[in-house]
């Protein structure tokens, strides 16, 4: 028969269950589980369980993030904001106009914004929003750069299309390039290989002039001068159009007329080039082209034979009404099948066109 236990044992037993916890702490899973299902009840029924997605969705974002070693995006929401169409009189083309540019690194942490543009409530984005806001909370203050805001540079070039440009800055000298929808650059700092980097600019940002100064790629376009985050692109200013001197021989519209002389040019060889399946002399019809029947001739075909480039115009028309009735359902299509195949500017204008 066991000893009875003594009174200073059954006292030790009794304090040791008062002090051991109900429950084991919760994991960061569980945490983010419970955080994401309370923010869920501000929202419809219909739409909780995209939020919980979305939820964790954004939290991994930062995870991965850290994992990698790399500052992660700050997502936000905002309302869409469509292209409109800008008619001229005498029956020139309909072009598309751009939103004013904004800017798009947040001031208060450094990080660079993702906007998810949506038309109406969109649960699943704002829950990625807020499980990133919630996983970035406890690093916050690591991941913090006070990044002030550029300085207008005081010396400028011309920016002509189609045209490489170099620019300096101290020990980092990059080749900028812009053309129809699209600025690219590559930066090389001395004793480093080159990064590629480029941005998509919707008509009515088309760049007449360029400066480098510091870390910022500074481009002024119709719409105002932009200062870009030279490794990312993002725009970290947005200041008034700056007065530039005349010159004749560097405006847009002057290239632009020597561009089309030198298609004209090249016409009848593109032309034989052409008939033999030739993708790029195709495509080079329809940029070259003036009508919007002859545009929509080449790029037709070159959608249809498969080539994505081709994809992303055939698109463009479709969705403007260009020689062609409007149909945006038509639009939509090629812009997903141009995307499929890797076409970057068809995936940014597809979600930028018809959001989620």
């Amino acid at each position: 028969m066991r000893a009875p236990l003594s009174l200073g044992t059954l006292l030790l037993l009794a304090l040791a269950a008062c002090q051991k916890p109900a429950t084991l702490p919760a994991s960061p899973a569980s945490r983010a589980e419970a955080a994401a299902q309370a923010g869920a009840l501000a929202f419809p029924a219909s739409g909780r369980a995209d939020y919980v997605r979305g939820f964790a969705n954004g939290a991994r974002m930062i995870d991965t993030a850290l994992a990698l070693g790399q500052r992660p995006y700050l997502p936000r929401v905002a309302p869409a904001r469509p292209l409109t169409l800008e008619v001229h009189p005498g029956g020139a083309a309909p072009q598309a106009v751009a939103p004013p540019p904004e800017v798009e690194v947040d001031p208060a942490t450094g990080l660079i914004l993702q906007t998810f543009y949506s038309q109406g409530l969109d649960t699943f984005a704002q829950g990625q929003v807020d499980g990133f806001q919630w996983a970035l909370a406890p690093h916050r203050a690591r991941l913090t750069e006070a990044r002030p805001a550029p300085a207008l540079p005081t010396t400028w070039k011309s920016l002509r299309p189609e045209t490489p440009l170099t620019l300096a800055t101290g020990q980092t000298f990059i080749q900028c390039q812009a053309s129809r929808g699209l600025l690219a650059w590559s930066i090389q700092d001395q004793g480093f290989p080159p990064r590629r980097r480029w941005r998509p600019l919707p008509a009515g940002l088309a760049p007449h002039h360029a400066s480098l100064a510091g870390d910022t790629l500074w481009i002024d376009t119709p719409q105002g001068a932009l200062g870009l985050d030279l490794d990312s692109g993002a725009i970290r200013q947005v200041l008034p159009t700056q007065p530039h001197p005349a010159n004749a021989e560097d405006t847009w519209e002057a290239t632009l007329l020597r561009k089309r002389e030198e298609d004209a040019r090249a016409r009848p060889e593109l032309l034989k080039r052409a008939d033999q399946g030739d993708m790029a002399a195709i495509l080079a019809l329809g940029y070259a082209a003036d009508d919007n029947a002859e545009k929509v001739r080449w790029f037709k075909q070159a959608a249809t034979a498969g080539d994505p480039q081709g994809m992303y115009e055939w698109a463009l028309l479709l969705y403007q009404g260009r020689g062609v009735p409007e149909d945006p359902a038509a639009a939509r299509t090629w812009l997903q099948k141009a995307a499929a195949q890797g076409h970057r500017a068809a995936g940014i204008l597809l979600g930028g066109l018809f959001p989620p």
